[in-house]
């Protein structure tokens, strides 16, 4: 099991710009997220979630302070380490049809984490396997994105970031493009893989409700600031921040 911890962390696209006006993309974050954890991280569109998540997985440079996974500064990773650590933190992203090439089998798609972070080619076997753990058949090995639904693409997602047995998962609103029946489905799914395969599990997402049903504890985000932080059920039901509260009635959750 892997662990984050984000201490005194700035981040901006024009760090220059950002040091001379004050004004940056994300400000000042301090959190940490245990091994075994399961993190969500709330906020509005344009709060900086999507783009903290990249920074946490190596997409983005650390501009100022420090992000360390396992205890390694990622400001100081070679590229070489840098590769190790892709294999360590894998992503889930938002729109799951955007994520596969519409001209590549499905088995094709999820075999190139492997084939790029660990130099060989995975058999048919293993890649059943994989789409065995989020409920799906073979036959899907051999179909073609457009052939699948959005519930089935996710599922097969998620296969993909499992593919290389990662220590962190960062799912970046894995739900939003999914229909209603089946977001419930998908999150079960996040939280019995975290659980069966030990892993520390991050939880991007504009809903409080959708974070609040999984996770362990939650950072609201708001114009790249934490405004409030905390066990998931304190701060669903308890919410001290105005726009957490603002959150909270958005999604129908009952302040006490």
């Amino acid at each position: 099991m892997s662990h984050i911890d984000v201490k005194n962390f700035y981040f901006s696209y024009a760090p220059r710009s950002a040091r001379e006006t004050g004004i940056w993309t994300l400000s000042n974050l301090n959190f940490s997220v245990e091994a075994g954890g399961f993190l969500g991280i709330v906020g509005e569109s344009g709060s900086g979630k999507s783009t903290l998540i990249r920074n946490l997985c190596g997409l983005l440079p650390i501009t100022e302070g420090h992000v360390h996974i396992d205890g390694c500064n990622l400001a100081s990773l070679s590229a070489r380490e840098m590769i190790d650590l892709r294999r360590k933190i894998q992503l889930i992203y938002q729109n799951p049809k955007r994520s596969f090439d519409p001209r590549m089998r499905i088995g094709r798609s999820i075999s190139q984490p492997i084939r790029s972070l660990e130099k060989r080619a995975p058999s048919d076997e293993e890649l059943a396997n994989l789409l065995a753990s989020v409920g799906l058949q073979a036959e899907h090995l051999n179909r073609f994105p457009h052939e699948l639904s959005g519930g089935q693409l996710q599922r097969i997602a998620i296969a993909r970031a499992l593919s290389v047995r990662p220590g962190i998962l960062l799912a970046d609103e894995p739900t939003s493009a999914l229909d209603v029946s089946v977001q419930a489905q998908a999150l079960k799914m996040i939280a019995e893989l975290r659980e069966q395969l030990k892993l520390t599990v991050v939880l991007v997402s504009h809903d409080l409700a959708v974070v609040g049903r999984v996770t362990d504890s939650i950072i609201v985000l708001k114009d790249g600031v934490i405004v409030e932080a905390g066990n998931t059920a304190n701060v669903l039901l308890n919410p001290q921040h105005a726009y957490t509260q603002k959150l909270a009635e958005a999604a129908a959750v009952v302040s006490l």
